[in-house]
């Protein structure tokens, strides 16, 4: 009767500590391919400095990563991979996606869910543009996913845009931090 119990109690707890393990590989990865976070500037290789800012803070400064050696992601092609440094540190990789289909959404979170287990949950926005998306929450690094409608062209089709985040968790939260 004690074993049939621990046997049970086994196989209930196995696919969390399945989901655990996948999602504690985000920080284990800690970035995306060869892009570490947390990597010096002066380290990263290939890139090019942004004239547009996407942050208020003077310590956040973006790049544009011209290296040709990241084409797609699940065989949906790239078309811009932007890097946000903090105080000379990468803290966040936006890899983004134009004309970005559901179809390749579905493709590029399948590969995730391959890797990262399959229980993300939605990112929450209140913009009704997101169309879809999911996160995946290590203990330090955050993963996402998204599509967003950004607007209707003149002859009647919409522009539909994607991203894949990988970036400090909470990094918004940690500005004024001396380090991650």
């Amino acid at each position: 009767m004690k074993i049939s119990a621990f046997i049970i109690a086994i196989f209930l707890l196995l696919p969390f500590s399945i989901v655990a393990q996948s999602v504690s590989d985000l920080d284990i990865k800690n970035g995306f391919r060869h892009l570490k976070l947390g990597t010096s500037l002066s380290l990263v290789k290939n890139k090019r400095k942004v004239v547009v800012t996407f942050y208020s803070n003077p310590n956040i400064i973006t790049y544009s990563y011209t290296g040709s050696d990241i084409e797609y992601v699940a065989n949906v092609k790239v078309a811009y991979i932007h890097l946000d440094f903090f105080k000379d540190k990468l803290v966040k990789i936006r890899v983004g996606f134009n004309n970005f289909t559901e179809q390749e959404y579905n493709k590029i979170l399948e590969a995730l869910e391959s890797v990262y287990g399959n229980i993300w949950s939605p990112t929450t926005n209140n913009n009704s543009k997101l169309l879809n998306s999911a996160c995946w929450k290590g203990k330090k690094t955050e993963l996402s996913l998204g599509r967003r409608y950004f607007f209707t062209q003149d002859d009647g089709t919409d522009v539909i845009a994607g991203a894949l985040f990988v970036e400090v968790r909470d990094f918004d939260k940690q500005l004024d931090a001396d380090d991650f």
